[in-house]
């Protein structure tokens, strides 16, 4: 029924009323239904077109620029009506996932991360989520150069895009340039693969273990300051696209004897650290580490505290080679969508997606991952360069870059631009690999012993 329809209709009832007085109780009701169906048909038309498709879209809260973003997109797309679905943890969201796919249901679009619990390689051998890669294809819009393509086919299962990554960061090895003039050290090498990469730090820690005048030697520091999740941003796989086990247990002996010689020095030096160090000044102390984050961002920050008056000093990095043996750098993909398989509006969820991709987040999150958008963190990368930005973390610890020297360019620059596989982390693999691994790292257990635990667990939880 139209507006002229609707009026019509009015007009006959209140003429009808009037010619015969009997009827007027029944003729007031209609009166009054016709108005209401009047008063919702107006007031929809006022926010959204008759065409609107909503979309439901699931994501756990605690993913700093997901609700930012999908806000602006809501009000940007009059054809689109976002239904966003914000959960408290990732187990929530992941349980109510399984339900409803089980039942054919379930949200257009899945927002995740790497602390996902959702396995998501089994979600999509189970086909609950949709294969885009002939929406990219049919994209005009989407030019393969303005992106880390690398990391969007390093996302591939079985050659299809069922995973849309968003954002990613990197890990380094960090150390202060005191540290390498101590060591003898020239410019780090950026030709080793994994291994002779991890056997020459575990070389470096076993020379600045012997010196007593070090105040802190090596330590594994990330975005959350776990020594287990150096092991998860090394580049590991250990379970493949085809549900696997897929592991080297010479590669994995290797990154946890390092971890453990790590803990152990970090342990017998806590006590001088906590004594010196205020938040993130801790930094300072370190005389090499793991780093996992926005590598740009990071690094001007800890060179701003490397370069003041208490340490006098500044830092050099190298990225960690992949287990590929490629020559590259593996990168951890830190948010990624995907697209249920059952969505009566697939097309509309892709472009929600793409329009993630290009989302210029900086504000929200740019401390702690990169924009799969090249473009994105172009203007924000330049700024870093420059230096003379200024850092606050607290009323005392206040900082202000300086501008890059050509060997922090380079090195950076080196990396950007060699990274060649990228990863999506499976949370409840890691969980089992930190639960078991823990007794050798703490010495209670061998490695074989715990390895061979560790390999029993994840086939239980690959046969669930």
């Amino acid at each position: 029924m139209d507006i002229a329809e609707i009026g019509t209709a009015i007009g006959g009832a209140i003429g009808d009323i009037m010619r015969n007085k009997s009827i007027f109780k029944k003729k007031t009701c209609i009166l009054i239904a016709v108005v209401m169906l009047t008063t919702v048909f107006v007031g929809c038309t006022s926010q959204k077109t008759v065409n609107d498709k909503e979309l439901t879209v699931y994501y756990v809260k605690g993913t700093s620029y997901y609700s930012t973003v999908l806000d602006t997109y809501d009000n940007l797309d009059d054809n689109v009506k976002l239904n966003c679905v914000e959960f408290q943890t990732e187990d929530e969201m992941t349980n109510k996932l399984a339900t409803e796919m089980a039942a054919g249901a379930g949200p257009d679009v899945v927002l995740l991360s790497s602390k996902t619990t959702l396995d998501i390689d089994k979600s999509i051998k189970g086909d609950n989520f949709a294969d885009l890669t002939s929406n990219f294809a049919d994209d005009s819009s989407y030019s393969a150069d303005n992106y880390f393509k690398n990391i969007i086919d390093g996302v591939e299962v079985s050659g299809k895009q069922y995973i849309v990554p968003l954002t990613f960061d990197l890990t380094t090895y960090n150390m202060k340039k005191s540290v390498r003039d101590k060591l003898q050290l020239g410019k780090l090498d950026t030709s080793l693969n994994y291994g002779d990469f991890m056997n020459t730090v575990l070389s470096y820690q076993e020379q600045l273990q012997s010196d007593d005048n070090m105040e802190l030697t090596l330590s594994a520091m990330s975005s959350n300051g776990t020594l287990m999740s150096t092991a998860k941003t090394c580049g590991l796989k250990v379970i493949d696209e085809n549900g696997q086990i897929c592991i080297s247990k010479n590669d994995f002996q290797l990154t946890f004897s390092i971890i453990k010689s790590m803990q152990n020095e970090l342990l017998k030096k806590q006590a001088t650290l906590k004594a010196n160090a205020t938040g993130r000044e801790a930094y300072g102390y370190y005389d090499t580490y793991f780093y996992k984050g926005n590598i740009a961002t990071e690094t001007a920050f800890l060179n701003a505290i490397l370069s003041g008056t208490k340490f006098n000093d500044s830092l050099v990095f190298q990225g960690i080679p992949n287990i590929g043996g490629d020559g590259g750098y593996n990168a951890n993909v830190t948010t990624y969508g995907v697209v249920n398989s059952k969505s009566i509006n697939i097309q509309q969820s892709y472009k929600l997606l793409r329009f993630m991709m290009d989302y210029n987040f900086k504000s929200e999150y740019i401390n702690e991952c990169f924009s799969i958008n090249k473009i994105v963190f172009a203007d924000i990368l330049d700024k870093i360069k420059l230096g003379y930005e200024k850092y606050t973390i607290s009323s005392t610890e206040q900082y202000t870059s300086l501008p890059w020297d050509n060997e922090l360019s380079d090195s950076f620059n080196y990396m950007m631009e060699h990274i060649t596989t990228a990863s999506v982390s499976n949370s409840k693999v890691w969980e089992i690999i930190q639960n078991i691994m823990q007794g050798y790292l703490d010495g209670t257990d061998s490695f074989d012993t715990c390895y061979d635990k560790m390999i029993n667990q994840l086939n239980l939880y690959l046969q669930e």
